[in-house]
């Protein structure tokens, strides 16, 4: 599972929103049910799942 985050105005997709990330993932979801991944971006992508506009996660 992944997460595509478009970061509050002023914010950056940095290591600390990512941790904030991970800790409100935790505090409220089952393992399954948690991201695996993040990608931060301007835009939500229009083409999420096509491959298109999707940025390939390493």
């Amino acid at each position: 599972l992944k997460a595509f985050v478009v970061p509050r105005e002023g914010r950056t997709g940095d290591a600390s929103l990512h941790a904030e990330l991970e800790a409100w993932v935790t505090s409220r979801l089952s393992t399954p049910e948690r991201p695996k991944a993040f990608t931060f971006g301007d835009a939500i992508p229009l083409q999420a799942g096509k491959g298109t506009d999707w940025p390939s996660i390493t």
